[in-house]
């Protein structure tokens, strides 16, 4: 029971340091020897995999969202939509009653799990890949997303990114030019291969309690309703 009840507490607190984008002394109190965090492009997830100063490894699958309690009527109709959403926005009764609210999932890896997929990734040179914009060879793209690379350790912190970077698994094609954008491609797919991402994402929206769950994927929108009763 106090097992569990640290493991909870310990969770919580990383989600809400990872969460934020603080990085001042303050830091040091998670007593962490380096962690590497990828946040993906398309959809609203972050892999976090943390090396404690123990040696002990930490890995999370955090999913943001913005919830509603009010599910999203689709219609592929734009004039009878167009009419739905004045309606709606005229009514203030249909409002009173609505929840809306930031949430943030938090999947926990297993130890062991975490473990191998740090040591792969540490493997893969994912601590010395270029940056595009300082070498000067990004692809960039018109309304795309952007999967972006935090590693931090006692020396060094440093990002990167990619706009449309995805795992092999889940476009079918290999990247094949410039080779850092070939090596970021592959962290993703060592991690998809294991965690599975479309389809964990899939099930998290499943899940999680009744309404309608959104996120920013380029510059659109994309909303998904879960049935699941409270």
């Amino acid at each position: 029971m106090l097992a569990n009840t640290i493991e909870k507490i310990f969770t919580l607190f990383i989600i809400i340091f990872f969460s934020s984008n603080c990085f001042s002394q303050q830091s040091d109190t998670l007593q962490y020897e380096r962690y590497y965090k990828i946040s993906l492009a398309g959809r609203p997830q972050t892999i976090l995999l943390v090396q404690l100063n123990d040696d002990s490894f930490k890995g999370y699958l955090l999913t943001e969202l913005d919830y509603s309690s009010r599910k999203v009527r689709f219609t592929k109709n734009r004039t009878w939509r167009s009419v739905k959403r004045f309606v709606y926005n005229q009514t203030e009764f249909l409002r009173k009653k609505e929840i809306e609210k930031e949430i943030i999932d938090s999947l926990v890896i297993k130890s062991d799990l975490a473990e191998t997929l740090f040591m792969n990734l540490k493997g893969n040179n994912i601590e010395n890949i270029g940056d595009c914009r300082i070498q000067k060879n990004c692809i960039t793209f018109l309304d795309s997303d952007y999967t972006s690379f935090e590693i931090k350790n006692n020396e060094v912190y440093r990002t990167y990114g990619f706009e449309e970077l995805y795992s092999a698994k889940e476009v079918q094609y290999l990247e094949t030019a410039p080779n850092n954008r070939v090596q970021a491609q592959e962290i993703l797919t060592i991690l998809d291969k294991e965690l599975n991402f479309k389809e964990t994402f899939y099930n998290t929206i499943d899940r999680l309690p009744e309404g309608s769950y959104s996120y920013f994927s380029g510059y659109s929108v994309i909303s998904r309703n879960s049935s699941k009763k409270k």
